[in-house]
């Protein structure tokens, strides 16, 4: 696990393009919108918040990032959590959220919040083995209304 560095936008780009392509009803954005971002949104990403990847072999197989949500109460938001199919079960999505959870802390975070898609049967469960529960908020998604999300927190 590390912070992405800057420089690193285009092998960003890619893994965020990798995550969306395997999972393109678990985000809410797309694959053809965040391809069409400029090379500065990759650039200047995690300097809205930190973007935490897995690294295997020099190869990014995973990636979480947060940003304040609300820095006043002190809540971070997690979003764009992904982990390539191979690395799967091994324990790689745990470590990218303890990392983000990690920077929480470190800048003064009380709480991590996120959101799941309401058909993504695998991502809530997920969560809640690492001690995340149902807030009660839910919202439909901008991009396709059909989709709900409901959110889920804990303590950083």
């Amino acid at each position: 696990m590390r912070t992405v560095r800057a420089g690193e936008g285009p092998p960003l780009r890619e893994l965020r393009l990798r995550a969306l392509g395997d999972a393109p009803r678990a985000f809410a954005s797309t694959v053809a919108d965040e391809a069409a971002f400029a090379e500065s949104h990759w650039a200047e990403l995690a300097g809205a918040g930190v973007v935490q990847i897995a690294v295997a072999d020099a190869a990014w197989i995973g990636m979480a990032c947060a940003r304040w949500f609300d820095q006043e109460r002190a809540i971070v938001q997690l979003w764009g959590m992904w982990v390539d199919p191979e690395w799967r079960g091994r324990r790689v999505g745990e470590r990218l959220v303890g990392a983000v959870r990690g920077w929480a802390v470190a800048h003064g975070g009380r709480v991590v919040r996120l959101g799941v898609i309401d058909d993504g049967p695998h991502a809530a469960p997920f969560y809640e083995r690492l001690g995340f529960a149902c807030t009660g908020e839910t919202r439909s998604l901008v991009r396709d209304p059909s989709l709900g999300c409901f959110f889920l927190a804990r303590p950083a």
